[in-house]
């Protein structure tokens, strides 16, 4: 190994301006490539390429993640949205009574207090955030065929157990007139890649729900989110 050296320092000897305009080439090439470089703030460039990994890319870009434990429930290929909310709200329900001193905030999951009040206030003012389409839209609603159906969902709606959540909505608003104006306020608030169902937010095809957990203790406490994370997992796969 010694002999490349020791010829390298013979040729530089022997050719000492040939040697100098190579070393300055070469620092000009160094400093070329290294004005390209570019640092990337983006963490979730890190994440592998995938439909999940892209799901988690979107939502992750969207909210301030840095002190938050992501949590994604995924449906399998026969299970339903309403699969994704009932699992999720056993889940939210378990990690509160046993996890409820480490938790800060949940978010992901709207109280059904706020939906009500805020249901209440597009009755109140539904003329206000319709268009000329939507009374187009309200139209095909009044007719006989298009009333008997939505009764009929809405009995079934009724005697399921979400009627204990859309009851009140239901004898409200029979004919959903004011889920327009929500759709509208709906896409404002979460976009186009997310939709919420049963108060839950959910990616766009509904196969996946989002959940976000801040933790009441901070960083440095390691022992205790210790214990708080694997309180997580083990809540999980009970």
């Amino acid at each position: 190994m010694h002999q490349y050296f020791y010829a390298i320092n013979a040729f530089v000897h022997r050719r000492k301006f040939l040697s100098a305009v190579i070393a300055v080439i070469f620092l000009v090439a160094l400093a070329f490539f290294a004005s390209r470089i570019s640092f990337q703030e983006n963490i979730t460039q890190l994440i592998p390429s995938s439909e999940k990994s892209d799901v988690t890319a979107k939502v992750l870009g969207q909210v301030n993640f840095a002190d938050k434990i992501s949590i994604m429930v995924s449906a399998e290929k026969t299970g339903s949205p309403d699969d994704l909310s009932g699992y999720a709200g056993e889940f939210l329900d378990s990690i509160q009574l046993q996890c409820k001193p480490y938790i800060g905030k949940i978010q992901g999951k709207i109280d059904e207090e706020d939906i009500a009040e805020t249901f209440d206030f597009v009755y109140d003012n539904l003329p206000l955030f319709l268009d000329t389409e939507d009374y187009k839209q309200i139209d095909q609603k009044l007719s006989a065929d298009s009333i008997s159906k939505i009764v009929e969902a809405d009995y079934k709606s009724l005697v399921s157990p979400a009627g204990m959540v859309s009851r009140d909505f239901i004898l409200k608003d029979p004919l959903g007139i004011s889920f327009i104006a929500l759709k509208k306020l709906q896409q404002l608030s979460v976009g186009d890649e997310f939709e919420l169902h049963n108060g839950f937010l959910m990616t766009k095809g509904k196969k996946k729900l989002l959940l976000f957990i801040t933790p009441k203790l901070p960083d440095n406490e390691t022992d205790n989110n210790t214990i708080f994370i694997n309180k997580v997992y083990r809540i999980q796969n009970a």
